[in-house]
């Protein structure tokens, strides 16, 4: 077995034992964005983040829109949550969410043009990114806007936090505003305090949540970066 996949193999068990169910069910509840909504599971409440999207935030353009599509799909239904992690740092579930009719939510957000496709893992996901690509050709939700400014951008505007060093203290919402990133040819990672990542391909980048994950998957911190 390659050193990358021990690495993908740690990590993946390290996660898993963050979490003590892979799949959590439950009737929904509340709605808060168009990529958050709170479940009741036996009489307990979970903060729920959808996967891999990111709607539009509060005082955005297209926010109450996004909450209203995800709200007619979901708000009073049983859904099931595929857990990808938990956010420590605001007690959110993060994972894949699939309706009552087996559709899968994030999907379903893209499609409908009230999402784009959040790139935060090493390997895209074709299906979304198609989606969003037939969802901006044919200018529909968010997309009616020629020049619509994605969530991770506009938080950017407000806050950039310090990347994180351990997993559990990642912050989903801003894993795109950390600026940690690795280089697939030299194997380093480096964040906005480096000099030298502005000049990676863009071929070559890979978005990290943490220096954790990072160190993980076989990459070391770039000889330009300050130590930590």
């Amino acid at each position: 077995m390659t050193t990358l996949k021990t690495a993908v193999l740690i990590f993946s068990f390290y996660l898993a034992s963050q979490i003590p169910s892979k799949t959590l069910i439950g009737v929904v509840i509340s709605i808060t964005d168009g990529d958050t909504f709170s479940i009741s599971v036996d009489g307990t409440e979970y903060r729920v983040r959808v996967a891999e999207v990111d709607s539009p935030d509060v005082k955005q353009p297209f926010h109450r829109q996004a909450m209203e599509f995800t709200s007619d799909l979901i708000f009073g239904k049983k859904v099931h949550v595929n857990y990808e992690m938990v956010n420590w740092s605001n007690k959110e579930i993060v994972g894949d969410v699939i309706l009552p009719d087996g559709r899968n939510l994030s999907n379903e957000l893209v499609a409908g043009g009230w999402a784009w496709h959040y790139r935060v893992k090493p390997v895209l996901n074709d299906t979304l990114a198609r989606l969003e690509y037939s969802a901006w050709s044919h200018k529909v939700g968010l997309w009616v806007d020629p020049k619509p400014v994605p969530p991770w951008e506009y938080r950017k505007e407000r806050i950039i936090p310090d990347p994180p060093e351990l997993l559990n203290d990642v912050n989903y919402d801003q894993i795109l505003s950390y600026g940690l990133v690795g280089d697939r040819k030299a194997k380093v990672y480096e964040w906005p305090a480096c000099k030298s990542g502005k000049r990676i391909e863009p071929d070559d980048r890979v978005i990290f949540s943490s220096k954790r994950e990072a160190e993980l998957l076989g990459y070391k911190i770039a000889k330009s970066c300050p130590k930590s």
